[in-house]
């Protein structure tokens, strides 16, 4: 899903050197004042170089929240570090019972004294006041805020659009006698109905970035850019998978194998590797299923 520490970590210490690590963020905390035409640039640039991802969760999803909820004291002690990837943050946002449902979490913290009592999947984990975000009993709006960010901070387009490239020379591979379940004619059919499909979520995606001027917040729109992006992942790692015939039914994960393949074999690997990691798109940063109740909640409210 995104790339482990040894890796992410570094390509995010390189970007702190230049002043580029967080640019949703205020100038004053180390943003870069980019607009979102620029934001889309820089994404589009790294994506093409095939650069990694950086690891979201500190400098999109905590690190805004912080920005909004935080004391003074709380940005002074945590945003510089998540600004220059000297510490990975991770998050919980489920228990059993509730899944990717989120409005459904029984879980509360109770105060005691000068600590938070917080049931996660341990038991009487103390935390104390000082480290948590916003005013007591303002936890779902802080855990509403960062889910925006969650799904929306991100710039899609460049990443799926990278992805496209790669299924797109996969298809140049295969011969005129393809022995493929889908003859030649059809994969390239496929490939014109998500080319035109990635082309207009990114004219959706860039109308929507320059609609909100510097804001770094999405709001209801994220929900739907959220369920494009996760459905046009699979559309693309599905017609990878389909170009690729019986050579889908190999995986040969690990650097050092990587190392020594040709090619076509470290394409192979990339776009079966995009194929699996796209599973998972329809369900983390919430299911396709609770961002549709959402947009429609949106929707009716609004008429």
């Amino acid at each position: 899903m995104y790339p482990e520490p040894e890796y992410s970590r570094p390509w995010l210490k390189l970007l702190a050197q230049k002043g580029w690590s967080v640019p949703l963020w205020p100038k004053e905390w180390g943003g870069t004042g980019w607009s979102p035409l620029e934001r889309f640039i820089f994404e589009h640039e790294c994506a093409q170089a095939g650069a990694p991802l950086v690891h979201p969760m500190g400098v999109r999803l905590v690190g805004p929240v912080i920005l909004r909820f935080g004391t003074q004291e709380q940005k002074q002690e945590y945003l510089p570090p998540i600004a220059r990837g000297d510490n990975y943050w991770c998050q919980g946002f489920s228990e059993p019972g509730a899944g990717s449902d989120l409005a459904s979490l029984r879980l509360q913290a109770v105060r005691e004294g000068d600590h938070d009592v917080n049931e996660v999947f341990f038991d009487d984990v103390r935390v104390p006041i000082r480290q948590r975000i916003g005013a007591e009993g303002q936890g779902w709006d802080c855990a509403k805020y960062l889910l925006e960010f969650e799904r929306g901070a991100g710039i899609y387009s460049p990443r799926l659009r990278s992805g496209f490239k790669r299924v797109g020379l996969m298809l140049q591979t295969l011969d005129s006698k393809t022995d493929s379940i889908h003859s030649k004619a059809q994969l390239v059919r496929k490939f014109g109905e998500v080319s035109t499909d990635l082309d207009t979520f990114e004219m959706l995606e860039l109308q929507t970035l320059m609609s909100i001027g510097s804001s770094a917040s999405l709001g209801d729109v994220s929900y739907i850019l959220k369920l494009r992006a996760s459905r046009l992942k699979q559309s693309i790692g599905d017609l990878g998978v389909v170009a690729m015939g019986e050579q889908a039914l190999r995986w040969t994960p690990g650097p050092a194998r990587l190392q020594t393949a040709d090619e076509l074999q470290l394409l192979t690997q990339t776009v079966l590797g995009d194929y699996l990691n796209s599973r998972a798109y329809t369900i983390f940063g919430g299911a396709s299923e609770i961002q549709l109740g959402i947009i429609a909640r949106a929707a009716c409210t609004t008429d």
